[in-house]
């Protein structure tokens, strides 16, 4: 397994509880889909900076595990992101009147701020855009100047559009909740039948359907949590034959690059998610805080990207230790990686320290 797992796997540790005999009574908690929702986001975070620093070279260490999960990697978070709207929805029906400001704007807020950044940083090394450039950048119409990935346009532009039909499906029906969700299913279906047909490239379709889905599990939870929890001999039936399926749809989508392989392997992944989080608690407070801005992540991981790309044009790490180094100019692989991962966390660290400072000052008032 390669080195750069294991410090999420280690910051998993802390925080894990695994219930033995007995099953966890409150499997998909807040803090347990969080927890997941990190662990995936902390994966993509570095399979970005694999092939941000140089992929032919990183193909033969870590960027093969990545390769391993493909896609699957962005299917959690849109999975757990419906399940949690739903969630909060089922427990405050008012939820659903607040979605335009609470999804929607906070979505383009964080959009534009990263659109405005991206003009600063650019403008900063003397290589600001023109003015209609910087126009479009800002109107979200042009892709920011720091990235570099291309994931940033897939994923904010199906992120907005989901955010958008799930305000304008219970805007629809409002109180009546199992049809404001079929009508939400029907929308993205729609939407993967369209983006399919206009040959757009799999990664903007392939993970849309498992958002609805993240709605279906929670309107269903109780029943389903009942079902797999009936008896341990049941559980391990069940995830001895999803795990075999996975590895099944795994060696055909490996074999044909399909798309009908990939959903079904991508199911069961998320089933198997489901199942461990009838056993095991995650409790990991780094994982849970990357899951709570696991949105940010996605969004501005390109930035300190960019500022490590710079600082090898500008041949700084030429002054670095050769232990540190791969090759003259360029920073070791797995630095390079870490330093990403810890520039783009960092700045979340600080806004939640001075929240907690706040609410802690709030509270001695």
């Amino acid at each position: 397994m390669p080195l750069l797992l294991v410090p999420i796997f280690l910051s998993a540790l802390p925080g894990v509880r695994f219930s033995g005999r007995e099953f966890q009574k409150t499997p998909l908690c807040r803090v347990q889909t969080d927890g997941l929702k990190g662990f995936f986001a902390l994966l993509v975070l570095l399979s970005h900076s694999a092939y941000s620093y140089d992929i032919l070279y990183l193909m033969e260490t870590h960027a093969n595990t990545f390769y391993f999960f493909d896609q699957q990697i962005a299917a959690p978070f849109f999975f757990f992101a419906g399940y949690a709207l739903c969630e909060g929805i089922r427990e405050k029906p008012a939820y659903r009147g607040n979605l335009p400001w609470r999804k929607i704007g906070a979505f383009l807020g964080a959009v534009t701020l990263l659109n405005v950044l991206s003009l600063l940083f650019a403008a900063l090394i003397g290589e600001a855009p023109d003015g209609k450039t910087a126009l479009l950048t800002l109107l979200c119409l042009a892709k920011p100047y720091t990235s570099r990935l291309g994931s940033i346009g897939w994923f904010a532009a199906i992120l907005f559009l989901l955010y958008l039909l799930t305000w304008l499906s219970f805007a629809l029906f409002r109180e009546k909740r199992r049809a404001a969700m079929l009508w939400l299913s029907l929308l993205c279906a729609g939407l993967f039948v369209l983006f399919r047909r206009f040959h757009l490239m799999d990664f903007w379709y392939n993970t849309i359907l498992f958002y609805p889905a993240g709605f279906w599990l929670s309107e269903g939870r109780e029943k389903l949590f009942s079902f797999l929890q009936k008896s341990n001999g049941r559980y391990l039936l069940l995830c001895g034959a999803s795990l075999l399926l996975y590895v099944v749809f795994y060696r055909r989508y490996r074999s044909t690059s399909g798309l009908m392989a990939f959903e079904m392997m991508t199911v069961c992944l998320l089933f198997m998610l489901v199942l461990l989080s009838q056993k095991i608690r995650i409790g990991s407070r780094f994982l849970s805080f990357a899951g709570r801005n696991a949105l940010g992540i996605y969004l501005f991981q390109s930035i300190p990207m960019k500022l490590l790309e710079l600082g090898e044009a500008r041949g700084v790490y030429a002054l670095l230790p050769s232990f540190l180094r791969e090759g003259t100019e360029k920073l070791h692989p797995w630095l390079y990686a870490l330093l990403a991962a810890a520039l783009t966390l960092l700045p979340f660290a600080l806004l939640s320290l001075v929240r907690t400072r706040r609410n802690v000052h709030d509270t001695a008032q």
